[in-house]
């Protein structure tokens, strides 16, 4: 992930760093309470277990909006407002890496020469679409409006009705069985039939939205922009809120057969971005209460992938390490759930800081961990 915290703009920027931190260590908690916690301890008839289910599922619009918004301050236009060649193609390569680590999480054999074993719903698994995957063609369809603008401006606005399109379309795009028509690698960005956890209807548009705030951000004076964010946003985000209960009440007799309505619901979908303003509300004045560990937000903020793919595999392992599902999967008490989670959570930032402090800092170091890396796949899916 780039580091939205550059020179010109880290001081402006530091608690949007910090909004994402803080979805980042509610998705871990989540995962793991999620995954090891026994079925005897999880009611999501009970008001309290509903609603940690109900901030489980803000986590991904926050990240996404907040990308969306940050992409804007580091994407730096030329004189002539297009974007430097360079820049582009560094965007294309990140956001195929991005695809290419989530096919990885769940590549569907042990090696590549058994992969003329796997059966067609194993297939169906490994095409479905989750965060990374989704996160990686949503920046492509950003660095796409920014390849065809002139300037910013232009930019928010058709990220802005684009986003409107995507939200509104959602419930009848998913009413569609695309994989009568398309391969499951395309079908499976569109629908939820097989599995898809985020589909491009409706979550693009989370990360457009952002992308239309930033604009909006962007354009606001750089001492004000804190100020904006602490005590503009909820403002924003209340309303919005209120709106989206009569619109989620209206679709929600739009028959989905695929998917949960809610899920694609627009009325839903703005409720959850009236949430995720709020939020950004509430996280800029606890930043604001901590400025003097900024630098750490920032370095977790710009991490968010790995933090994503390392706490992953403590949880699910990997094909040379066992995780902590193998053993606890489904068994744990609440308490014991919550240590894990701490766990969890630690040993990520722990691992995300080393790198950041250690390798990431010095050249030779840099080096090593990329052959090995390399030097890892070679042998997980070769050898």
């Amino acid at each position: 992930m780039m580091n939205i915290s550059n020179n010109n703009s880290s001081s402006r920027l530091t608690a949007l760093d910090f909004t994402r931190f803080f979805a980042m260590i509610m998705m871990m908690q989540g995962h793991v309470i999620y995954e090891l916690a026994s079925p005897n301890t999880i009611d999501y008839s009970t008001f309290g277990w509903s609603v940690w289910q109900f901030i489980r599922g803000l986590t991904a619009p926050t990240f996404l909006f907040i990308s969306g918004a940050v992409h804007i301050f580091a994407n730096k236009r030329l004189e002539d407002g297009s974007l430097g060649r360079n820049i582009v193609w560094k965007r294309i390569k990140i956001a195929l890496m991005l695809m290419l680590i989530g096919y990885l999480l769940v590549f569907p054999a042990a090696r590549v020469y058994d992969l003329q074993f796997v059966s067609e719903d194993t297939w169906i698994t490994f095409f479905s679409v989750n965060i990374l995957q989704l996160f990686s063609v949503s920046l492509l369809l950003l660095l796409t409006l920014f390849i065809i603008t002139k300037n910013n401006k232009t930019l928010g606005y058709l990220s802005l009705i684009l986003a409107f399109i995507i939200v509104f379309a959602s419930p009848f795009v998913h009413k569609v069985h695309w994989f009568d028509y398309l391969p499951e690698f395309f079908a499976a960005y569109l629908s939820s039939e097989h599995g898809s956890l985020f589909p491009v209807f409706p979550f693009s548009a989370y990360l457009l939205f952002g992308a239309s705030f930033g604009v909006w951000l962007q354009n606001i004076e750089r001492e004000k922009r804190n100020d904006f964010l602490m005590k503009t946003c909820w403002k924003i985000g209340l309303p919005t809120i209120i709106i989206g209960y009569p619109m989620m009440m209206l679709f929600s007799k739009v028959s989905v057969p695929f998917i949960d309505v809610m899920r694609v619901n627009p009325g839903f979908f703005f409720i959850r971005i009236g949430l995720v303003l709020t939020i950004i509300s509430l996280m800029t004045y606890l930043y604001n209460l901590t400025k003097p560990l900024g630098k750490y937000y920032s370095m977790f903020g710009k991490r968010a992938i790995y933090i994503y793919v390392i706490h992953l595999m403590l949880i699910y392992g990997s094909p040379i390490s066992a995780g902590l599902a193998k053993y606890f999967r489904s068994q744990l008490s609440l308490e014991y759930s919550i240590l894990a989670a701490l766990f969890v959570i630690g040993a990520t930032l722990a691992i995300v800081y080393l790198y950041e402090q250690v390798i990431n800092q010095h050249k030779y170091p840099k080096l090593v961990f990329r052959y090995a890396v390399a030097a890892y796949l070679f042998y997980v899916f070769f050898i």
